[in-house]
């Protein structure tokens, strides 16, 4: 019940831009005597409410035992922090200790970042696996691929559905259908055999699949075509045409012109996909911190496919 009551609001706090920095076990305190379903998060002294989910922050804060990887390689950081050190509270409450221990601060900041949990405790052996599936996504020492706090409350744990594990909720994109469904954006159908769009056509959209398989296929100058890859629930279709070529998308892009695909993707079977125009895009990176770190790991991935075909990686 803890665990999850604490999810859900560093999720509210997240959704509205609030990171707290220094979350830990001592910043938790009961509203109501004895009663641990009251629990509330304090001390927000250290916490930053930022303009856009964009935004990063560099100063190096928290509590060593809480500490986020980020933090400590003085990189620059997001509310994903925050769900560093809840993993570190979920794995406390459950084990009895810290996930990364040591009384020499520097060699348990060295702890920290490899991201090797302490799983020698004899408390690990009768936690069950998905909790164990859990905390490995909470920390995760890539900040990209970390769950968020949103992510986390629909894992298989709290959820018993056995399709939200850690990998599976980092390949949904529940997230941005939530954002769809909240914006009522537009839904379409495809058939197959149905182009969902079409190697050459200027791209000015991206498709987000809900449902159905799609095969992505290159037409070579000679005439002849290779289909390079295959497209599924909660992939992107179209990223690399609106996006720029680092993969993220700036506010001023939403009137720029789109870029021709260099692939065509066509429907394998019925396929439901959402669709966002560029403003769309925008709207839900300034809203969502760890959707443009998403994108551009997508874009990485889709360029790689597309140099294997000899084709130059301009859109999609």
């Amino acid at each position: 019940m803890i665990a999850r009551q604490l999810l859900d609001a560093l999720a509210y706090m997240h959704l509205n831009n609030v990171t707290h920095r220094d979350l830990k076990l001592e910043n938790l305190l009961l509203a109501r005597p004895n009663d641990i379903s009251s629990v509330v998060i304090a001390d927000f002294g250290l916490a930053r409410n930022a303009k856009t989910a964009r935004q990063v922050f560099q100063t190096q804060c928290g509590t060593p035992s809480y500490v986020a990887p980020e933090i400590l390689l003085g990189k620059p950081y997001t509310p994903a922090v925050d769900v560093w050190s809840m993993g570190v509270i979920l794995y406390t409450l459950l084990i009895g200790s810290f996930p990364f221990a040591h009384d020499d601060q520097q060699t348990l900041f060295r702890l920290i970042c490899s991201g090797k949990m302490d799983t020698a405790q004899p408390e690990w052996n009768h936690i069950s696996d998905e909790v164990k599936d859990l905390l490995r996504g909470l920390l995760d020492v890539n900040p990209l691929t970390r769950l968020t706090a949103a992510d986390a409350l629909n894992h298989t744990w709290f959820t018993s559905n056995l399709d939200c594990s850690s990998n599976d909720l980092r390949k949904s994109r529940l997230r941005l259908h939530n954002f769809a469904d909240a914006l009522k954006l537009d839904v379409r159908t495809f058939q197959p055999g149905d182009y969902i769009v079409r190697q050459g056509d200027i791209g000015r959209e991206v498709f987000l699949i809900r449902d159905g398989t799609c095969d992505v296929i290159v037409t070579h100058p000679d005439g002849t075509s290779t289909q390079i890859a295959q497209r599924g629930k909660g992939d992107f279709i179209g990223e690399m045409a609106v996006a720029k070529s680092d993969g993220h998308i700036e506010p001023n892009d939403a009137t720029r012109p789109g870029k021709a695909r260099t692939a065509s993707v066509v429907a394998s079977s019925a396929v439901t996909a959402t669709v966002l125009s560029r403003a769309d895009m925008q709207w839900a990176v300034d809203h969502d911190y760890s959707l443009e770190g998403e994108l551009a790991s997508v874009v990485e991935t889709r360029r790689l496919e597309l140099q294997r075909t000899g084709r130059p990686s301009v859109g999609l």
